[in-house]
């Protein structure tokens, strides 16, 4: 996403990767991983630190990650 692109709607780019996977000795455990990554502005990769903490998100918290901080809280095992 070019720095145009942001201003006409300021929504930081970002990937998504999702990973499905279970144990080689144990098929029936399995489990799902998702892992988010915000992504530089076009242009900004080598950029100072300083211009790049401008384009940072403030700590997002997904709902994914609510749910394990609720369950965990209740001392949910599985």
């Amino acid at each position: 996403m070019t720095q145009e692109e942001y201003e006409r709607q300021p929504v930081p780019p970002w990937a998504v990767m999702k990973f499905s996977c279970h144990s080689l000795r144990d098929p029936t455990q399995q489990g799902f991983l998702r892992i988010y990554m915000q992504i530089p502005l076009d242009g900004t990769f080598s950029s100072a630190v300083e211009v790049r903490a401008q384009q940072a998100l403030s700590q997002q918290t997904h709902s994914e990650l609510r749910a394990l901080a609720c369950l965990d809280r209740e001392n949910c095992t599985g």
